[in-house]
């Protein structure tokens, strides 16, 4: 039976995080101002890629157990790792996407 690991759920982050900024490279080689119709294209294709190719492949053949999320002792810590990153993520996607242009 098939059971997404720790180790795979990391991978398939960075992989989704490095083929949007991949792809947003691409579409700024292709045009200088790309058309935001293409931008979105490369996009879905972009998670469609990773959807059907490459989460399939990250997958591991292991029995169920129970997954255990990683508490972190310090409540500062936790506040900063659930909280204050996941913010400042998102903020500088944001801001990326207003600097160059990409805002539909």
């Amino acid at each position: 039976m098939s059971r997404v690991t720790g180790l795979s759920r990391a991978i398939g982050a960075l992989v989704v995080v490095a083929l949007c900024a991949a792809l947003i490279i691409l579409a700024h080689l292709v045009a200088e101002h790309p058309p935001k119709w293409l931008v979105l294209a490369l996009f879905v294709v972009g998670l469609a890629t990773y959807y059907f190719a490459i989460w399939p492949r990250l997958l591991r053949l292991k029995p169920w157990t129970p997954f255990k999320y990683w508490l972190p002792k310090s409540r500062l810590v936790g506040y900063a790792v659930y909280l204050l990153l996941p913010i400042a993520l998102i903020a500088l996607l944001l801001y990326l996407a207003a600097r160059l242009g990409l805002g539909m």
